[in-house]
Formats: structure tokens, sequence, C-alpha cells
């Protein structure tokens, strides 16, 4: 069977809950205001790829995982609300993993959600700071709910279609009846709402992925990186069967490189085959990358970089004679004897400037120095990493 939706609302296990949840805004909201709140019909297409068609839920008492999906404009409480949601739910359900980005005003974000069916639920409330307790009734009857208050109902009553709801389809059910209706308060918030089973099985692949070690490729292209190399550097990251865990963008307003921050998990063999890989590709499009082994450490380091002619575009010891007063003769002697950048050139260096006086050497030493193009936003950038 397709999937369908309802006010972006995905399940591919049961269309009978999408009608309950059409019922339960129908009731709540009014039917027309709720028709207004959505583009095209009320029962759409689902936007999701096809999948294949689910496997028959497994005992009720088993784990499951909930992946919740939020796409929406950005407004200030729209996180604290939704993770109130979970905190009434009491201690049956944990928040496994959540990922959130923002692009322009618009922000998506997933939630995944493991949720342990039980006969005695504990929901918190909100506006008492109390607990209470609901018993889920196997006998057939809906369950009475406590502490979940609603405009339309300030004192949490449930109605008929949210009871049943809650009743028929547990833990889950509560979840899509409270974040359906806190994302048609805020408005303009889709959500989609899937529930997975197999747990052990299905959400460690997708929250641990795989099991190699994680890493940070950051991309540096001054002013632009081209998208020819942003799409071969993501083929060669398929090529050698490697997910992207996340793509986050370093850029500054106004500033004068683009820069992204890819994060992925490797192995070390392979780490070292992607790394050889990219670093080839980048000189190829002129684009500096930065690769190196995600962790706590990533934050403690030093960088360490070339001072003549990687940062600055000149020799560094002939800007540091002609700052100090150093005969420009004495300085293209050295030159002529020594390789650059030798021992023997560097100490025949020194002693030309022993005994000169330091005295406002700074100074005429910053006047002099001409920063090689983007060295300024390299420094920008690894002070954000």
């Amino acid at each position: 069977m397709n999937n369908r939706s309802v006010h972006g609302i995905h399940h591919n296990d049961d269309p009978k809950l999408l009608q309950m949840a059409l019922s339960l805004l129908r009731d709540r909201q009014g039917c027309s205001r709720f028709r207004s709140s959505i583009s095209g019909s009320v029962m759409s297409p689902s936007r999701s790829s096809p999948r294949k068609r689910p496997k028959e839920r497994g005992s009720t008492h088993s784990k499951r995982l909930l992946v919740i999906t939020l796409h929406g404009a950005v407004q200030p409480s729209w996180l604290s609300r939704f993770l109130s949601l979970l905190a009434q739910a009491g201690d049956v359900v944990q928040l496994r993993d959540l990922s959130s980005f923002t692009v322009g005003n618009r922000f998506t974000a997933t939630l995944a959600v493991e949720v342990t069916p039980t006969q005695l639920r504990k929901r918190r409330s909100t506006e008492t700071g109390t607990e209470a307790m609901s018993a889920e009734s196997t006998s057939g009857s809906a369950p009475q709910s406590f502490g979940v208050g609603s405009p339309a109902e300030p004192g949490g009553t449930l109605s008929s279609t949210e009871a049943h709801i809650e009743h028929e389809f547990g833990i889950e059910g509560y979840l899509l009846r409270e974040f359906l209706l806190t994302a048609y308060e805020l408005g303009g918030i889709e959500t989609e709402f899937e529930v997975l089973d197999s747990l052990e099985a299905e959400s460690n692949a997708a929250l641990e992925g795989d099991s190699g070690e994680p890493y940070t490729f950051t991309f540096i292209g001054t002013p632009r990186i081209p998208a020819d190399f942003l799409a071969t550097a993501t083929h060669v990251l398929a090529e050698n069967g490697i997910n992207l865990n996340a793509i986050q963008s370093l850029n500054e307003p106004g500033g004068r490189s683009t820069c992204f921050q890819v994060m992925a998990a490797l192995r070390g063999p392979l780490a070292d085959r992607v790394r050889s890989e990219l670093l080839h590709l980048g000189k190829e499009f002129l684009v500096d990358i930065a690769f190196e082994r995600a962790g706590a450490l990533r934050t403690k380091r030093m960088v360490v970089f070339d001072l003549s002619w990687t940062l600055v575009q000149a020799d560094s010891f002939e800007l540091l004679c002609q700052a100090a007063a150093v005969d420009a003769d004495a300085v293209a002697e050295v030159r002529r004897c020594h390789s650059l950048g030798s021992e023997d050139y560097l100490r025949a260096c020194a002693a030309l400037l022993r005994g000169r006086s330091s005295t406002g050497l700074a100074e005429r030493l910053h006047a002099l120095i001409e920063y090689t193009d983007g060295a300024a936003s390299v420094c920008r950038v690894l002070k954000k990493l």
C-alpha cells in the first residue's frame, strides 16, 4: 500500500492512523481551518521516496523507534515546545538522537525517539509540575489521560477521537496527537512521523552508522567552491561506500571565501585512500582541504604554516632585514651565496640582524607585510573550527 500523508505526516504502517489524525484536527481546530492550513488536497501522496512494504509489528512490549521530522519557519520556541512533549511522556520515552539545520529562515529537524510500551505509563504535567499516572487499558475501553492541556480543552480532557488514537496506538498515538497539535499551534510547521519496528536491528544501523572512526573534511574555496568540486568529492565518498553524517556551512556573512565542513565515519585504510583522493581533487579545483579525526581533542590543536610565500608574499627574513635597516646589498650577497631556506642561509641572515635595535621594529615590519590571497580568510575559518 502506498504511503499517504496528512498535514505532512507520513506513516507507512497504518493508513487508519492518518484518518484518525485528520479526524483529530477536524475535532480540535475545525475542518475549514485545517484545510486552509495546508496546500493541495487533505490526503495527498507522500513526498518521501517509495519504501518497502512494512513488516508486521512485533510484540507490543518490545522497544520501538519513532523518527519525527519537522520542517518550518524558524521560531524561537519551536525546539522547547516539541521537547516538552517528550518530557510529558515520562520515562517510557528516550531521545536517542537529535539533528537540526537551518537554511535561510527555514529549519529542518529530526528526532529519533525510543519508546518502551508499558502497562502503566507516567506523564509529567508541564503546568503544575506534578506527576500523574495513566493506566493503558487492555479491556477495549479507551484510557483516561491526565496532565496534557490544550487551547481547545484547558483542563486536558481528551476528546473521543484523541482517546481513540491514544488507546489504539499507545504512546505513538499520544506523540502523534501532541506533535500534530503543537505544529498547528505554532503555524507553518510540517511533521513527518514514522514508526520503526525491530529497534535493535534498525535503529543501530540508522543511528550508529558505519563502525569506523568519525572524521571531518573542511573545504575552503576563494571566493567560491565550484559545484564541480562538490559533485566530484561526494562521488568519491559514495564510491567508497561512505555515508555523510552531516554537512555544515562555516561561511561568514560578506566573507571573501566559502567553507563547508563534512562529517563522516571511515575505517583506517579507507581514510588514507579517501584523504589522498580528496587532496588530489583539491589541487585540481584550487580548493583547500583539511582532513582530521573528529573528537574532543579536535578543539585542542595548533596549526603551523610556513610564513614565507605562504602567509606573506615575500621571504620573511628579507622583510625583517629591511625593517631593521640592514643594507640591501648585504642581504643580496647572503641570498647569492646560500640556498634560500637552508640552514646556512638562516644563520647568515641571523648574523646580519645581530646587534640591531628592536625599537619600533614591529611597527615597521607590519607596514611592509603583504598577505597572500585568502590568508586572512583561512585564519578566520580556523578560529571558528
